[in-house]
């Protein structure tokens, strides 16, 4: 019998198809194994790839390229990973909105749902939707929906042929309250063969073709519940009438900005019976800012507080119309100083005596209303909720980018921002949801479902398991008491 030279700690590693090989006074451990060669008609010894060490002490210590050769072996190969956090959280949170969608478009609610999800997480275009789709878990859950462009398409037609099925879901919002805010922004096409749109004039001063989109929001509710697509060189009341007519809402404000004013609208208005808060320009002249300049504030009816503000304020009946004006101090000193700064610095355009001009009116709020039951502070907590519609708008613009269209069909295009509204009230029900656990200065939206869609479903070997969850997205879930399972 063959006596090794080597000590019986270290030969005790060295199993069939391995190799001890002593280097530098060290014990290695080698995979091995024979190879017969043809030429030498004899079997051929092979060293392999290194195992790892071994020492008297420790024994054998496998190597890290060992370790990583033997786990890459060892994980399963049928793996996926499919997002899954922040769409399952959209489809729960917003669970009566899907139900309704189901049951005014029982043909394609799982596409325009998760149409609506994918747009409000990516702000994909319709040829991503199928790649974004099948990377969601989304594709598992409704593994019968198609997301590919041509289908897409021609829903969308249908959706904007169907819109008596469009108004029945947004009835379903159960919108008719106190608080309806109105107002009207456009949408620019690229596109020539979309009828509605016209050359018209918009805040950006661009003159390409426009669509009109009407929304109306509730501010009871803080979401928006309608809309309504218009042609791009209609911007009057006559738009506005067709619309409650449409969605039957029975008792609504028109809170609109100063480029709405002129006195056919407000004549326009006054006929229809629609109730309506609008801010006049500082130089109408039906404003009297005699009252509000007297000494001891004598001549303001009163005052009251409004985000830690004192807001004075004078009313005049002329008609059936109120005009109030609103004095807010802090306002007026903030501008003083801005128009005397100007002068300091020889602005053209500013000078003392412009100064004495605007003094008067500077700091106040002139609003015209035709609403008769509310006081003077209701009425300027009402028109201060235009805030919430003009930050409907920007979402719509610039958070899932619905600023612009590249649609070739107009019944498509309605289709399309029928799908996006929908994707609005999801964003509006999350921006509630961290407004009342006192979250949004910590994070947005964006944030939200940016930490959400991190939470991962992971099929190994056919089986679908939940993923990780960081400590940072658990401590987020458990403050909003949300369940992600």
């Amino acid at each position: 019998m063959k006596i090794s030279p080597h000590p019986e700690w270290a030969t005790k590693f060295r199993k069939p198809g391995t190799e001890l090989r002593h280097i530098n006074g060290k014990y290695y451990l080698y995979e091995c194994h024979s190879k017969y060669d043809k030429i030498a008609k004899k079997s051929k010894k092979i060293t392999g790839k290194i195992l790892g060490s071994i020492t008297e002490d420790k024994g054998f210590i496998e190597s890290e390229k060992s370790k990583l050769r033997r786990t890459a072996h060892e994980f399963p190969k049928n793996i996926s990973v499919r997002e899954y956090g922040a769409s399952k959280f959209i489809f729960d949170y917003n669970d009566d909105i899907i139900q309704s969608i189901k049951k005014t478009f029982p043909d394609y609610w799982a596409e325009i749902a998760s149409m609506a999800c994918i747009r409000l997480l990516n702000q994909s275009p319709i040829k991503n939707l199928d790649f974004i789709f099948e990377h969601s878990y989304n594709s598992i859950m409704f593994p019968n929906t198609k997301m590919n462009d041509k289908f897409i398409s021609q829903m969308l037609r249908i959706i904007g042929i169907n819109r008596e099925s469009a108004v029945e879901f947004m009835k379903s919002l159960s919108y008719n309250g106190d608080h309806l805010l109105i107002d009207l922004t456009n949408v620019t096409s690229k596109s020539k063969n979309i009828e509605i749109a016209h050359q018209g004039y918009n805040s950006k001063r661009n003159f390409d073709p426009q669509i009109n989109l009407m929304l109306i929001f509730s501010s009871t509710k803080k979401e928006p519940v309608f809309f309504r697509v218009t042609p791009g060189n209609i911007r009057e009341v006559k738009s506005l009438l067709l619309t409650l007519k449409e969605s039957e809402i029975k008792k609504a404000i028109l809170i609109s900005d100063k480029g709405f004013y002129s006195d056919d609208n407000i004549n326009e208005l006054d006929k229809s019976g629609i109730l309506y808060i609008l801010p006049m320009r500082r130089n109408n002249k039906m404003i009297d800012y005699k009252p509000v300049g007297l000494a001891n504030k004598s001549g303001l009816h009163g005052y009251f507080k409004f985000n830690e503000r004192y807001i004075w304020y004078n009313e005049k009946i002329i008609g059936k119309k109120r005009v109030i004006i609103y004095l807010d101090e802090d306002l007026k000193r903030s501008e003083e100083k801005d128009y005397l700064d100007r002068i300091e610095e020889h602005k053209e355009g500013y000078s003392f005596d412009g100064f004495k001009e605007k003094s008067a009116s500077m700091g106040t709020i002139s609003l015209l209303t035709s609403v008769e039951e509310k006081s003077a502070e209701e009425i300027y907590k009402t028109y201060k909720c235009r805030a919430d519609i003009e930050q409907m708008i920007d979402v719509m613009k610039n958070d899932l980018d619905v600023d612009r269209t590249y649609m070739q069909n107009e019944e498509a295009l309605k289709g399309w921002i029928f799908v996006n509204f929908i994707a609005l009230i999801f964003h509006y029900r999350i921006y509630k949801l961290l407004s009342e656990n006192e979250l949004l200065s910590k994070y947005s939206v964006k944030d939200f479902l940016l930490y959400l869609s991190e939470i991962k479903k992971l099929k190994i070997d056919n089986q679908w398991g939940l993923g990780e969850i960081n400590c940072k997205i658990l401590a987020l879930l458990k403050k909003l008491k949300i369940s992600i399972t």
